[in-house]
C-alpha cells in the first residue's frame, strides 16, 4: 500500500479519502473506486467518509484530490 491518499467531495458534498484514486461518476454525482462493480465497493480500495467541514477547498469539480500523508 502506498503512503499516497485520494480525497474526493460527492456532488452533494460528502467527502472521502480512497486509497486508490477514485473515479467520478457524472450519472450519479459520486466517486467509487475503481474496481466498483456497482453492487458492492471492490475489495483492493479501502476508503472512509469524512467530517464535511474538512478541507473546504476541496469541492465536487476539483476532485479528486491527491494527498501526500507526512
Amino acid at each position: 500500500m502506498s503512503n499516497v491518499i485520494y480525497i474526493a467531495r460527492d456532488e452533494n458534498g460528502d467527502l472521502f479519502c480512497f486509497s486508490e484514486e477514485p473515479v467520478k461518476n457524472e450519472e450519479t454525482g459520486k466517486f467509487y473506486p475503481q474496481d466498483w462493480d456497482g453492487q458492492e465497493f471492490g475489495e483492493r480500495c479501502s476508503y472512509m467518509e469524512l467530517p464535511n467541514d474538512w478541507y473546504p477547498k476541496v469541492t465536487y469539480e476539483n476532485s479528486p484530490r491527491m494527498l501526500i500523508p507526512m
